[in-house]
């Protein structure tokens, strides 16, 4: 055979050996053709036919064994350990090949069941995130560089008070919604470098006019090479903390400005009280000169004019006093409406006819324990100074009563309101300090606020003021109601167990 194939060196083995095959089949089925019908030709159909038979048989043989081999292979990719070879015919390695294929699909079924696991669990930590938001009142974003593109999580939707599924986060739209004031101030965050972390408080408007302040935080995104790839960051509703904070402020001045009071107060009780018996001889006196000097109206006219100074100057140790809290407190129940109406004449008579007098009794009547001398007092000093802001000009005062909240106990608060001329923050911070005035000389002594500041917290209540220049001024006095003032007193003598 290997002679015969020599003379064929251009043809490959296969093509070789498909030529030999050809130059002996042909010859034979000639035979067997020409001898058809004798034992030599039947001979040559038979070995013709087993032959061909053979062939085919081989052929299919070892395609079926290639795909066996094929499958074992696949078996070892799915089911990774010892191997057996695949021989031919290797019917064998279909029933290894099933079995690999049965681990296969239950491996496979055990990853389905970890990926259902995975993706549950990480359900969960998103709902936890969410309510962790909701809870801590903070959203997250975050911003891509490619694409450019913001996301928001769904808790920043409620901060900014729009709607997730109709709002489209945009830079613009974010834009629209931030106070008008603080928009510049946005813009230069947001261009801030990305490489920085940056912190920054502003304020949006909602759609239904609510005014709310924002606090937002980012860092910068990078990947596995450290690209800048976007910004991730929070943005958390600071509305309440900035209120809170902000009375906390109010009331650490008030206390800074109750303690000042209180300082200059004692120092001027102890000036008062010398001053007092000082002015007793001052007062007493001339009034029995004047006596013994009736045939000298010169003297005696003198003599007045040091009575009428010494009398004014006791007035002033008065105020003195009451500004101090040194003098003792007659209180007594009082029903606010039937004590001011009473009221009303007296301050009517000592307005101008430019001023008209008003005034909102409550329903039904609130009634306090106040001593009726001081609390006039501290009524006549406010209408006067109100009476005073409206100038010469058309004006109104208004006074009036209503139910309101001290130390979480009801109390009773009393506004005088008018349509004077205001007065600045400035102004505003320093009137209740003795001896401050804006009255020209002689107008005042600026103790009147002073005075009345000291009288009402001497009550155990609260005196504000509120004005803007051209806006007028209120002073709203709160005390506590009687019936509160009486409930607080019976659960101090009320003995407690133990």
């Amino acid at each position: 055979m290997r002679r015969l194939l020599l003379p064929l060196p251009r043809l490959s083995l296969r093509a070789q050996a498909t030529a030999v095959v050809v130059a002996l089949i042909v010859p034979a089925i000639g035979i067997a053709v020409v001898f058809r019908d004798s034992p030599l030709g039947l001979a040559l159909d038979s070995a013709l036919f087993v032959g061909l038979a053979v062939a085919v048989a081989r052929r299919a043989a070892g395609r079926v064994t290639a795909s066996i081999a094929a499958l074992s292979d696949a078996a070892a990719a799915l089911d990774p350990g010892e191997r057996r070879p695949v021989g031919a015919p290797g019917l064998w390695a279909i029933d290894e090949v099933t079995a690999a294929m049965r681990r296969a699909a239950a491996t496979l079924a055990i990853r389905a069941e970890e990926r259902d696991l995975a993706e549950a669990r990480l359900r969960r930590s998103e709902q936890h995130l969410a309510q962790a938001q909701k809870v801590a009142d903070i959203g997250s974003f975050e911003r891509s560089f490619s694409p450019d593109a913001i996301y928001w999580s769904d808790h920043i939707y409620k901060i900014y008070g729009v709607d997730k599924a109709s709002f489209e986060v945009t830079v613009e739209s974010i834009l629209a919604l931030i106070h008008p004031d603080d928009r510049a101030e946005y813009a230069r965050w947001r261009q801030l470098s990305a490489e920085e972390s940056a912190i920054y408080e502003y304020r949006i408007i909602r759609a239904n006019g609510e005014q709310r302040v924002l606090r937002s935080e980012r860092e910068s995104i990078r990947d596995a090479a450290g690209t800048l790839i976007g910004l991730v960051g929070t943005t958390r509703d600071i509305t309440e903390a900035r209120a809170a904070e902000e009375r906390q402020r109010e009331l650490e001045r008030q206390l800074r400005h109750s303690q000042r009071l209180e300082a200059l107060g004692t120092l001027a009780g102890g000036i008062a009280h010398d001053l007092n018996n000082t002015l007793m001889p001052v007062v007493a006196l001339p009034s029995r000169l004047i006596q013994r000097l009736a045939d000298h109206p010169a003297l005696q006219s003198q003599l007045r004019l040091i009575e009428q100074a010494g009398i004014h100057a006791r007035e002033l140790v008065k105020q003195i006093l009451s500004f101090s809290r040194k003098d003792g407190l007659a209180r007594e129940r009082l029903v606010l409406p039937a004590f001011i109406e009473e009221l009303l004449p007296l301050l009517r008579s000592s307005s101008p006819s430019t001023v008209r007098l008003e005034f909102e009794k409550p329903a039904p009547p609130l009634a306090v324990m106040a001593d009726p001398g001081q609390l006039r007092q501290v009524l006549v000093n406010l209408v006067a100074n109100a009476v005073h802001a409206i100038g010469g000009a058309q004006g109104t005062i208004t006074l009036a009563v209503e139910r309101a909240r001290l130390a979480h106990a009801e109390a009773a608060r009393i506004s005088v309101r008018d349509t004077g001329c205001g007065m600045s923050q400035q102004t505003l911070d320093r009137i209740f300090e003795p001896f401050f005035t804006t009255k020209l000389p002689g107008e005042g002594t600026g103790l009147g606020l002073a005075v009345v500041h000291g009288i009402v917290t001497n009550h155990g209540g609260t005196i504000r003021a509120a004005s803007r220049p051209g806006e007028g001024t209120s002073f709203d006095i709160t005390l506590p109601l009687a019936e509160a003032e009486d409930f607080v007193r019976r659960r101090e003598l009320t003995p407690h167990p133990g």
